[in-house]
């Protein structure tokens, strides 16, 4: 159960319902977890990168973080990272060096779900 949250500081009248439902069918394909996933979008955020000019000029950023059980590895990650940076880019018009991808392992017994940690669906299943 992949969660993605992207937070920008780009207007929410940016990101229409066919990007969301385009976004959510992406990560399905590239995280493999149809209709398991959660996607959280932040826009309008006070967020900033860069050096004290980029943030004089609100210059755009999005910060993605991924937060997975499993399937994080770096050769996952760097593939990834560039497939989200492209669909991104293009969706949005943001430059390859104002989005940022942070990925974040998670533990099944840290995440909750249908009443119970993830690690007990687990072992029922089994």
């Amino acid at each position: 159960m992949p969660i993605v949250t992207i937070a920008t500081n780009l207007p929410k009248a940016k990101f229409s319902l066919d990007f969301k439902t385009e976004f959510v069918k992406f990560c399905e394909d590239i995280f493999y977890r149809k209709g398991m996933m959660i996607v959280h979008l932040q826009s309008d955020a006070d967020i900033g990168y860069g050096n004290v000019e980029d943030f004089a000029e609100q210059k755009p950023v999005v910060m993605i973080s991924v937060e997975a059980i499993r399937s994080l590895t770096e050769e996952e990650n760097s593939l990834r990272t560039k497939l989200i940076s492209d669909y991104i880019g293009k969706s949005l018009s943001v430059p390859h060096d104002r989005i940022v991808v942070v990925f974040k392992p998670l533990q099944a017994q840290n995440v909750g779900y249908g009443g119970k940690v993830l690690s007990q669906h687990e072992k029922m299943s089994k």
